[in-house]
């Protein structure tokens, strides 16, 4: 009796056994073929584009991609874009991320042709230096070399569109213990020549527009 009931343990043990594997390797095949739903442009979407409840829909769909793709940093609703601005432009069948855009407008109304330029700081004296990310709004002045006289670098208010630290990597959304000390912004074309003159002539002093 003793053996006939050992043998059904066993029997039993091993079936668990075997269900559990078919289990995880039933598990692990839908994992891959597991979907979600994100936001993807419908076409290209230029910088400083304001998103609206009208036309959302218009920009951007939400499209069922595989599981792998999904990130923290991945647009999964629509309704997460309203009243968003676009601060890099986004192409044609890409998925949005939220880096990508901004609650502020990132194209200044006195910005008439807008050009991409970059700056560093030569120390981390100023409180804001390190602590700066995309989406900051900040006034530029220059502190000249040689007098230490104070001027605007810029007339008008930027954005920071990214952030770098000293080896040049761009300092990723979330990421708050890096120090920035490199910056890109958006000036006038016409401004371009102005602002770079002005650089070489001594330091950056960065004010932020609260």
């Amino acid at each position: 009796m003793w053996k006939k009931t050992k043998s059904i343990i066993v029997v039993l043990v091993i079936a668990i056994a075997i269900f559990a594997i078919l289990l995880a390797i039933e598990k692990n095949e839908l994992q891959k073929y597991e979907r979600i739903s994100v936001a993807v442009a419908l076409e290209d979407v230029p910088q400083g584009t304001k998103l609206s409840e009208k036309n959302i829909k218009k920009y951007f769909e939400l499209r069922q991609v595989d599981a792998s793709l999904n990130n923290e940093y991945v647009v999964t609703e629509l309704n997460d874009l309203k009243d968003q601005y676009v601060s890099e432009e986004i192409y044609k069948n890409t998925i949005a991320y939220k880096d990508k855009f901004s609650d502020i407008d990132v194209i200044n109304e006195e910005i008439q042709e807008a050009v991409t330029v970059s700056f560093g700081v030569n120390s981390l004296a100023d409180s804001l230096v390190g602590t700066l990310r995309m989406g900051d709004v900040v006034k530029l002045y220059v502190v000249d070399s040689y007098t230490n006289e104070i001027s605007e670098l810029i007339n008008y208010t930027v954005i920071i569109e990214e952030a770098f630290d000293a080896s040049g990597v761009l300092i990723q959304p979330g990421d708050d213990t890096s120090l920035s000390t490199h910056y890109t912004i958006s000036i006038d074309k016409e401004d371009e020549e102005s602002f770079y003159k002005k650089l070489s002539s001594g330091s950056v002093k960065i004010v932020k527009v609260e």
